[in-house]
């Protein structure tokens, strides 16, 4: 670990550099005390300020050698909260409750404001977050 950069042998590799942020952010959503109760607005000002800082720690560094499957991990988090604001059930359509909470993808807003490439395994997760 370097910076609390979690570093592999192969070097590009980051499956393990990403365990640890979405631990610490699960922690962080279940931090926040009767997330049902809370306006919307709120719970989402909550996820931005108290959520993505960690989820997406070094997330500059590491972007380009992100697999399609790790940036949908990343995704995950969003939508699992996104479930718990609006109190439906885990297994409704993500879609849905993006459409009803009217809010965009995290990768959306981080390849944004971050100014990230756009690289293939975007391309590729994004595609399937539209589907």
């Amino acid at each position: 670990m370097y910076l609390g950069l979690t570093i592999q042998i192969t070097g590009n590799s980051f499956r393990l550099h990403l365990r640890s942020p979405m631990v610490v952010a699960v922690k962080a959503m279940n931090d926040i005390n009767d997330m049902k109760r809370i306006a919307l607005g709120t719970a989402m000002q909550l996820f931005r300020l108290k959520v993505v800082p960690t989820l997406t720690y070094g997330i500059e560094l590491v972007w380009e050698h992100l697999t399609r499957k790790q940036l949908l991990e990343l995704e995950k988090m969003k939508d699992r909260y996104l479930k718990r604001v609006l109190v439906v059930s885990q297994n409704t359509q993500s879609s849905l409750v993006y459409e009803l909470a009217k809010e965009t993808f995290v990768l959306e807003g981080l390849n944004a404001s971050l100014m990230l490439p756009t690289t293939v395994a975007y391309k590729d997760s994004f595609r399937e977050l539209n589907n």
